[in-house]
């Protein structure tokens, strides 16, 4: 018996997700099926960094929550500085259509709807655009288990995702780097590639912390690859799983700021 075939056994016996779980479909069903807390509200440091080092702070609060369908909604509100103060900003995730999308500018005192065509624009200045804030779904995409490699000190699988035709997204392709550890299952780094095949952003999961049961990202960068900017948000407080007002996910709240 040859050593090759004296060692297969053995790891089909020890290993057995090693060889089993190598199809990038269902490596991103694990990560889609994770389990998330219903409710998160969080208070949150938002840096954008220029390429000459200097920064411009802001600080956001932000709540998401699932509705009784188990669709997901969330809000930013802007605090700090001055500039952007009582900007708020609402996604509501549909199952049949894109993701709904609204912002309220306080210097135009009225609720404007992001149009699709504006799904590549910047957020707020920062390096995430509005569609890097919108949800995904998985059949909207083809997968590619590609290898092992490790992320942030944490053995991962990198998994390429392809836009599947007609699909409406502003990157031809996708490295996401998804941890081997089903205990924690979650995306530590994406490479962002334009449908010109040139990479254009890179998202990191600098931290990642375990907080009521669930392994959450506690600071995060997006770093643009053409301009050298890049966008740091690091978690100043957050509450897991606490009532939220269902009243925040409307244009009114955004409007108003009030949930009365």
């Amino acid at each position: 018996m040859n050593r090759k075939s004296f060692f297969l056994p053995l790891l089909l016996i020890l290993f057995p997700a090693l060889l089993t779980a190598q199809t990038g479909r269902e490596i991103m069903e694990w990560l889609d099926a994770a389990e998330e807390p219903e409710t998160t509200h969080a208070l949150v440091k938002l840096r954008i960094i220029e390429p000459d080092g200097s920064i411009k702070e802001r600080v956001i609060e932000e709540w998401s929550a699932e509705d009784n369908s188990g669709l997901s909604h969330s809000v930013i509100a802007f605090h700090t500085p001055a500039s952007v103060r009582n900007t708020r900003f609402l996604v509501k995730e549909n199952t049949d259509r894109d993701d709904d999308q609204w912002i309220y500018l306080p210097a135009l005192r009225k609720v404007r709807r992001i149009a699709a065509s504006e799904g590549g624009d910047s957020f707020m200045g920062t390096e995430f655009s509005y569609d890097d804030l919108k949800s995904r779904q998985i059949d909207d995409y083809t997968y590619t288990y590609l290898r092992s490699e490790e992320a942030q000190g944490r053995e991962c699988w990198v998994v390429e995702s392809l836009p599947k035709e007609g699909t409406d997204s502003q990157y031809g392709r996708v490295l996401h780097w998804v941890t081997r550890d089903r205990d924690i299952m979650r995306t530590l780094r994406m490479e962002l590639f334009g449908t010109g095949g040139e990479i254009e952003k890179i998202f990191t999961v600098e931290e990642l912390e375990l907080i009521d049961g669930y392994w959450t990202p506690m600071s995060v960068v997006m770093e643009n690859q053409h301009s050298g900017r890049a966008t740091r948000l690091e978690q100043q407080r957050i509450e897991l799983d606490k009532p939220v007002n269902p009243r925040r996910f409307t244009p009114r709240f955004l409007e108003t700021g009030r949930t009365e």
